[in-house]
């Protein structure tokens, strides 16, 4: 501000991951499992011309979602083969949400996929089982559902596999 710089400036307020703090059983960050609580980051954007000021968007966005909408500000076109979506559609008013599905990985060791309804956790330890989470009526994702929605769980995995292989 004292620069005369504020007024003109986005800032974008984000970080990596959650933290975790026992609601699994897990105490330490560096655990593979994507749960809510270690997903779920605060992403803040001030835009120089108030767009999106004062509102709280509950839409599925993935952190990819940053480097475009930084280049969509600056009138910069977007490279090709970029996977995220720039959210100035959104903060202006103009859609209604940028994806139905949001994806997540963590080393090989997890994947998630979730919609607005479901999270399906794909694990590659060995002895680990999948699991599957009714994000509506279980948003802490405490309730492991898979054995009694075997399809959902199946094709969240074949849509999450798929997501995976076109990835350059």
């Amino acid at each position: 501000k004292e620069l005369g710089m504020y007024e003109n400036s986005m800032i974008i307020y984000t970080t990596d991951h959650g933290e975790p703090f026992a609601e699994h059983g897990i105490i330490r960050k560096s655990h593979p499992l994507l749960y809510e609580e270690l997903v779920r980051i605060p992403l803040i954007i001030r835009h120089p011309e108030g767009f999106g000021a004062g509102q709280r968007f509950n839409q599925l966005i993935e952190t990819t979602e940053i480097f475009p909408t930084i280049l969509d500000v600056l009138n910069v076109k977007v490279p090709p083969r970029v996977h995220g979506k720039s959210l100035l559609p959104l903060m202006k008013g103009d859609v209604d949400k940028l994806r139905d599905r949001v994806y997540m990985g963590y080393f090989k060791r997890c994947w998630r996929v979730n919609d607005y309804d479901w999270a399906f956790l794909l694990k590659f330890d060995k002895g680990k089982e999948n699991e599957l989470y009714d994000m509506k009526a279980d948003p802490e994702m405490m309730n492991n559902v898979i054995d009694e929605n075997p399809a959902k769980a199946n094709e969240l995995e074949l849509d999450l596999r798929r997501f995976v292989a076109n990835l350059r």
